[in-house]
């Protein structure tokens, strides 16, 4: 062993040595001939130590996300062509970007981006469920945590795929080709959002939101979202929506207190 670290230091040796011969005939400077400084040792990555949510101090963070502006008039998704999407539901469906009634905003994923990041959180012990049904995801938008489970079903008498586009998760392509087949997936990074289609039946689109913490929600009809259990302290909080655009705002919370937050998007 020994020997054959001695040959290779032999060989590397020589190697520079006529390197450095042949620089020097060609007349190039020393920082073109000089050997490779070693990597410099890097710094050990600190890990962020999160403490446990103190259940007696917790407060609650709620609110509203509002919508002005017209609201566009529904458009049928025409599937006459897959009669097992077509014929399977006996309803019609739509195009559903923007829902919004009486000034309230469905739809619109709202989570707390800033402001947890010291705090500890036990895993999720449910899984989410996000059913392809009448060959639309339902329900359209959704929200998970980081590795927790998250179970695509085919509702459908007809083949699905499962294919997401995403930035910080890798991304997922998976064929789903039963009626009532179940597959489970976990996302392991926060992402706001991840989209979800069917190459199959291109109008098929879906959202999941991904946090490490549990604090988000999706809006109904009501346009409500409320935060439980939150710890005191100043946070921001966004609401996205996938034709609105993105809205934040600061809040600060008291110890067992509440503090809400209003969310307004404009559609013109």
């Amino acid at each position: 062993m020994r020997a054959t670290l001695r040959r290779v230091r032999l060989v590397l040796g020589s190697r520079w040595t006529l390197l450095a011969s042949l620089c020097g005939l060609w007349g190039l400077g020393p920082a073109a001939c000089s050997q490779p400084a070693p990597e410099a040792a890097q710094e050990p990555v600190q890990a962020v130590e999160r403490v446990p949510v103190d259940p007696l101090t917790t407060g609650e963070i709620e609110g509203v996300v509002r919508f002005t502006g017209e609201v566009p008039e529904r458009t049928a998704i025409k599937m006459g062509r897959v009669a097992a999407c077509a014929s399977h539901t006996g309803e019609a469906a739509y195009y559903d970007q923007l829902l919004a009634r009486d000034g309230l905003l469905e739809n619109a994923f709202v989570t707390i981006v800033e402001g947890l990041e010291g705090y500890a959180f036990p895993p999720a012990v449910t899984e989410v469920e996000v059913d392809q049904k009448g060959c639309v995801y339902s329900p359209r938008v959704s929200a998970a945590r980081t590795g927790q489970d998250v179970t695509f079903i085919n509702s459908d008498p007809t083949n699905h795929n499962v294919h997401t586009v995403s930035k910080a998760n890798r991304g997922m392509n998976f064929s789903m080709p039963s009626q009532n087949m179940r597959t489970t997936r976990t996302f392991k990074k926060p992402e706001i959002m991840v989209r979800i289609k069917c190459d199959i039946h291109p109008w098929m689109g879906g959202w999941l939101g991904v946090q490490r913490h549990p604090h988000m929600a999706v809006t109904g009809s009501d346009g409500a979202f409320r935060f439980a259990g939150v710890p005191p302290g100043k946070y921001k909080v966004l609401a996205w929506h996938e034709s609105l655009g993105t809205r934040e705002l600061n809040v600060e919370l008291s110890a067992r207190g509440r503090a809400r937050a209003t969310f307004s998007f404009d559609g013109n």
